[in-house]
């Protein structure tokens, strides 16, 4: 039998390879370490909870109160200055402008740059900006309510003026008499 091993044309042994399977995104974890995430997630639920800390002594809520106040103080101060420093530079661009030369002026043309508005956002004021008004917010108030549009003011300019009519004619008949 060995000579017949011999003798055999030699065959090439073939190597069994087993492929591992590939992960894909998001697939959950194969092998020991699902084992070691699962472990984590029990130890997780099973955890006993925190102990609530004690209540603070009196010494403490004074502390704290103490602090808390002092924010609250210190953040209406900072609040105030900046309202302050609007409600002054708005003051002097106001009277920059009433010092303009007027309109029948050689320089009226200054005013007139001066007073131009452009609507592009990097002239415009932040959003965020809280406008200085004379009165506080009405709650509830809808403006809305009081703004007309542009044919409803029309149609009321046009009664005015036919109303005024009237009232002319009714005065001159009047004279008349």
């Amino acid at each position: 039998r060995q000579a017949d091993s011999k003798d055999a044309p030699k065959q090439k042994a073939t190597k069994v390879v087993t492929k591992k399977p590939k992960k894909e995104y998001g697939s959950t974890p194969v092998g020991n370490e699902s084992d070691r995430i699962t472990d984590i997630l029990i130890r997780a639920i099973d955890a006993k909870p925190r102990q609530e800390s004690p209540p603070p002594t009196m010494e403490e809520v004074q502390r704290r109160s103490d602090i808390g106040r002092k924010y609250v103080i210190g953040m209406f101060q900072r609040e105030n200055a900046l309202n302050h420093d609007l409600a002054c530079k708005l003051r002097l661009k106001n009277h920059a402008i009433r010092m303009l030369p007027k309109e029948h002026s050689s320089l009226a043309y200054l005013r007139q740059e001066a007073l131009k508005v452009s609507m592009e956002d990097e002239f415009m004021p932040p959003i965020w900006r809280p406008i200085p008004v004379d009165t506080p917010p009405i709650e509830n108030f809808n403006a809305s309510k009081f703004v007309l549009k542009d044919n409803q003011e029309e149609e009321e300019e046009d009664n005015r003026d036919q109303g005024k009519k009237q009232s002319k004619q009714e005065v001159n008949k009047s004279k008349k008499e």
